[in-house]
């Protein structure tokens, strides 16, 4: 399981409804409204992300299964962990393992949102038809670091 650790930010955080029989996320991935049910939303899919999805230091220790999430928008500097997952020999991360991998970055890289596929709202290097930047890499996950990614989020 991912963390999203906060070094610093400038924006928002705002509690959305989310349909966890239907929605299957990670903290570290992105948002987008949900056309067809008001208030709710859904796992971005391109250029119409909201924010970056985080939970609560409670809610961190297990997959999030609760009918609410908490999203990041705006400016900020964070990091997101995978030490939990690297302890458990679990390859999941919340950035793309295939095509535009960040562990393949340098600094300041920019960062896409996935569009499709099983990396859909993971973040990712490969630039693909997308013209919207939401962060730029300031340390590449590698094994030395528990393949934790630090970003500046710029949505």
């Amino acid at each position: 399981m991912s963390k999203v650790l906060t070094v610093g930010y400038f924006g928002d955080r705002v509690s959305y409804l989310v349909d966890s029989s239907t929605v299957t996320w990670i903290p570290g991935m992105f948002a987008k409204l949900d056309e067809s049910n008001a208030g709710y939303i859904g796992v971005a899919d391109g250029e119409d992300q909201i924010g970056m999805l985080i939970d609560s230091s409670s809610e961190l220790a297990e997959a999030p299964s609760g009918s609410r999430v908490t999203v990041v928008k705006g400016q900020g500097s964070y990091t997101i962990s995978h030490a939990d997952a690297v302890a458990e020999s679990l390859a999941t991360r919340a950035y793309a393992t295939g095509s535009g991998n960040p562990e393949s970055a340098n600094l300041n890289d920019k960062l896409y949102v996935e569009h499709a596929g099983p990396d859909k709202g993971k973040m990712t290097t490969d630039t693909g038809s997308y013209s919207q930047v939401v962060a730029v890499v300031t340390q590449v996950p590698a094994a030395a670091n528990n393949y934790a990614l630090g970003i500046d989020l710029r949505i």
